[in-house]
C-alpha cells in the first residue's frame, strides 16, 4: 500500500495560545492578516502553511477553547448581543452542499451532466440550500435535530429543477 505524501511546513511547533490566536484571526481577519501573523511567528506566511496550521489548530481542543474565548471577547466588543452560528449548523450546511454538488441528489452521475445542469439552472443550488436551511430544526444549544428531513426537502428541489 502506498503512502500519500503530505506537505508539512517548516515552522516550529506553535503554542496553544498561538494556535488559538490563529483560529481567532480566521474568524475575524483576512487571510492576508493570518499569513502576516504566521510570518511574525517565524513561518513563511504562504497559504499552504496557513491551511496546515489552521488544520492543526482545529484539531487541538485547548486551542479551540482559547479561540472561542477570543471570539466571544471580540463579538461582545464589536457586536453586542450577537451570537455566532453553531458549528453543528455549519457542518450541516457544508455536508448538504457537498452532497448536492457531488451529485448525490441528481441530475445524473456524470460530472459533465452536473456541470451542464448547474450552469444552465444556476439558481438551483442556492435555492436548495435556502430550502435546506428553512427546514432545519435546532435545539436550544444549536444542535441540529432533523438533518435528514431538511436534506430531503432540498434534494427534492434539485431533482425537480434539473
Amino acid at each position: 500500500m502506498s503512502r500519500k505524501w503530505c506537505w508539512k511546513p517548516s515552522i516550529r511547533e506553535l503554542s496553544v495560545e498561538e494556535l488559538g490566536q490563529l483560529l481567532h484571526l480566521s474568524h475575524s481577519s483576512s487571510r492576508e492578516s493570518q499569513s502576516e501573523y504566521l510570518k511574525c511567528l517565524g513561518g513563511e506566511g504562504i497559504w499552504p502553511e496557513l491551511d496546515y496550521m489552521l488544520s492543526v489548530a482545529r484539531n487541538n481542543p485547548d486551542a479551540m477553547e482559547f479561540a472561542n474565548q477570543l471570539d466571544q471577547e471580540h463579538n461582545t466588543k464589536c457586536f453586542p448581543g450577537s451570537k455566532r452560528v453553531s458549528k453543528a449548523i455549519c457542518d450541516a450546511v457544508s455536508f448538504f452542499t457537498h452532497q448536492a454538488i457531488s451529485g448525490e441528489f441528481g441530475p445524473d452521475d456524470s460530472r459533465e451532466g452536473r456541470s451542464y445542469a448547474f450552469l444552465k439552472h444556476n439558481h438551483v443550488i442556492p435555492r436548495a440550500v435556502t430550502i435546506f436551511l428553512e427546514n432545519l430544526l435546532l435545539d436550544s444549544e444549536g444542535n441540529v435535530l432533523n438533518h435528514d428531513e431538511a436534506e430531503e426537502r432540498g434534494a427534492e428541489y434539485i431533482r425537480h429543477n434539473c
